[in-house]
């Protein structure tokens, strides 16, 4: 619909989806990175695929606003986190337009698309934040947001080493059937502090952790049928 984010309407949608008052500079700043090019706001906001965004918060902010990073950081309680990303919502949709069947054609949808927002665990992290990865000093306050699909659990209860762990992950990423399959895009992969930990312990830091996912998390083609290999390739 190509509406005009204007301060006042956030506010009104921020207001409509329970936010504190307090909450309104994180919702302004996510709007304004989805609004950057490279996030490709139309296009998420259009696609037949289940694409929400997903808000990353970093720095003072997310424990001034009592944004979860722990247990349960996506879901089902805080009220910081679920009102957050239903603002966000709901500016996409009375804003923007993105209304299902109309701007929005999501072919199932996802219940990220109701809200996705939850702070990095900054205190138990073994390795620098986010933040600071992405090139801010650790105590400013960021939110980073993500053109994500969904969530996949992975559960590895009996690997005690970081060989182990990556492992598991390659073979939970290599599936048929996903959107990096076809389109490519940079997976999140979200670690609970104990498997952060033996990763660390064990030598690994982000750079090694990505070069091997990337290195062995791949689907050879033999795993598709041979009509969806003639059209990928």
């Amino acid at each position: 619909m190509l509406g005009e984010a204007t301060v006042e309407k956030i506010a009104i949608n921020a207001v409509m989806a329970g936010c504190l008052p307090e909450y309104l500079g994180v919702i302004i700043t996510a709007l304004e990175a989805m609004l950057e090019e490279p996030f490709n706001l139309y296009g998420v906001q259009a696609t037949t695929n289940p694409v929400t965004p997903m808000l990353v918060l970093n720095g003072p902010v997310g424990a001034r606003l009592g944004v979860n990073g722990g247990i349960g950081a996506l879901g089902p309680g805080w009220r910081s986190n679920a009102t957050i990303g239903r603002a966000i919502r709901l500016c996409l949709l009375n804003i923007g337009g993105g209304r299902p069947g109309q701007g929005d054609q999501a072919t199932h949808g996802m219940p990220g698309k109701f809200t996705f927002c939850f702070a990095e665990n900054d205190s138990e992290n073994p390795w620098e934040p986010l933040n600071v990865d992405l090139g801010y000093d650790i105590n400013t306050s960021t939110v980073t947001v993500i053109g994500a699909t969904g969530s996949l659990n992975i559960i590895d209860q009996g690997s005690q080493t970081g060989e182990g762990l990556l492992k598991s992950f390659v073979s939970a990423m290599s599936l048929v059937g996903t959107n990096n399959i076809y389109f490519g895009g940079d997976p999140v992969l979200i670690l609970s502090p104990e498997h952060a930990h033996t990763l660390a312990d064990d030598g690994f830091d982000k750079s090694k952790i990505r070069n091997h996912l990337w290195t062995h998390a791949v689907v050879p083609l033999t795993e598709f049928s041979q009509s969806n290999v003639e059209n990928i390739l």
